[in-house]
């Protein structure tokens, strides 16, 4: 099993869709399910569907592995209504068993001699589920990592499970407890950690501009230098390594009624566009959909959680000292108990790097995210007050000059820490 994971927009439906038809095209996909939340399929999140799916997929692939298939079904009538582990054994492990056992030794004998002659790269099968993270409730999640890896070393193929999620604490803490994992191979591969992601989204704007110049009904009448090096560089930067933003702002620029010129000047100048005007749209929806899993009694708190990483990024040099972007740092400031804010931050993974070190700075993935966070038109209900950090810092320091002066000893440690911090 290979589990790609990584923030949001990485580009890990991309790439999973990549596979697919790559492994299509050589006549080796056994399965593919895509989960999605905004997809308008009352289905697209549903993770009952995953091992149906798989099944009637396996019919495509394998050759006469319906009759066996249909076996299960009639000896198992009610196994569309059993549990999620019946239906992987009696109707993916079961057939693919039978079928192997249907070949002649001699096919048998002969087939695995080509099998160990092949390239590494080519062998075997390929299953593909991407977003496991958008399928409905992460019980089921865990359950559906747990029967898959449970499968593998009971399939009598070669199959080859490519799994893509963002880092929810759940599904890593699945990957590195659960007794079912210990005896299989699982890659892992973290998108964040891709050297070349500047190079390539660099890559991916200069191509998309090179379209637009080309294709655009007012191609004529761009500059055969636009956009600029600079103006390049700018969206890159912005980008942060996620590809979801690039594709936001080239839909955005190419669209086929508007000035291209005029609307990249819109996104590099942060300038205010026409009230019917979203050029942020699916980014703004992505972000809103991440912090609406913030539970209820913590949102205030991530909000000014936000606001204070907003600041301190600001006036890091005067700052950064005295209030440090750590979780212990940001406990200690709004005086929370040592693990508070791990909890509260959870469901933001996709959004930020959470140390498992209480002293290693949180990283935001995003550039986009404060802009969004900031735009109240935007963000609506997650939009951050100028203000609120400051007077959390403020009050911070006054309560810590009250402890100090309720101290008769307190006068050098005053001057210490308001002068040397």
């Amino acid at each position: 099993m290979a589990w790609l994971h990584g923030a949001v927009g990485a580009g890990k439906t991309a790439l999973a869709q990549t596979l697919a038809e790559l492994y299509k095209r050589r006549k080796r996909l056994a399965g593919n399910l895509f989960f999605s939340r905004t997809s308008t399929s009352s289905q697209s999140n549903d993770g009952d569907r995953l091992i149906p799916t798989l099944v009637f997929q396996l019919l495509q692939a394998f050759d006469g592995i319906g009759q066996d298939i249909e076996k299960e079904i009639l000896k198992y009538p009610n196994i569309f209504t059993d549990s999620r582990s019946v239906q992987m054994r009696h109707l993916f492990i079961d057939p693919l068993i039978a079928r192997r056992r249907h070949l002649p030794q001699r096919i048998r004998r002969l087939l695995g001699k080509v099998i160990a002659a092949k390239d590494e790269t080519k062998r075997g099968w390929l299953v593909v589920i991407d977003g496991l993270d958008e399928c409905e409730d992460p019980n089921i999640q865990e359950d559906l990592l747990r029967i898959l890896a449970e499968a593998i070393p009971k399939l009598p193929f070669r199959f080859r499970f490519l799994v893509t999620s963002r880092a929810e604490a759940h599904i890593l803490r699945t990957f590195d407890h659960h007794p079912a994992f210990a005896g299989i191979q699982v890659q892992r591969i973290n998108l964040g950690e891709n050297p070349d992601a500047v190079e390539d989204i660099q890559r991916v704007l200069e191509l998309e501009f090179q379209t637009i110049r080309r294709t655009h009904p007012l191609a004529k009448y761009l500059d055969s230098n636009w956009p600029s090096p600079k103006d390049v560089k700018t969206l890159t930067s912005r980008a942060s390594t996620q590809f979801i933003y690039v594709a936001t702002v080239i839909k955005y620029i190419r669209s086929p009624k508007h000035r291209p010129d005029e609307r990249l000047k819109i996104i590099i100048e942060l300038s205010t566009p026409p009230a019917s005007d979203k050029p942020y749209a699916p980014l703004d929806s992505l972000y809103s959909h991440v912090l609406s899993g913030v539970a209820e009694e913590h949102l205030a708190d991530v909000i000014l959680i936000f606001s204070i990483l907003h600041h301190l990024g600001l006036r890091k040099e005067t700052l950064s000292r005295r209030f440090p972007n750590t979780l212990r740092g940001l406990e200690d400031l709004l005086m929370k108990k040592e693990g508070d804010l791990r909890i509260q931050l959870d469901p933001l993974r996709s959004l930020i790097a959470i140390p498992d070190d209480d002293f290693v700075r949180i990283k935001v993935y995003h550039a986009s995210f404060f802009d969004y966070l900031l735009d109240e038109g935007r963000s609506g209900p997650f939009h951050i007050r100028h203000g609120s950090a400051e007077e959390a810092l403020t009050l911070h320091d006054i309560t810590m000059m009250s402890d100090y002066l309720s101290n008769p000893d307190c006068g050098c440690e005053i001057l210490y820490y308001f002068t040397h911090k």
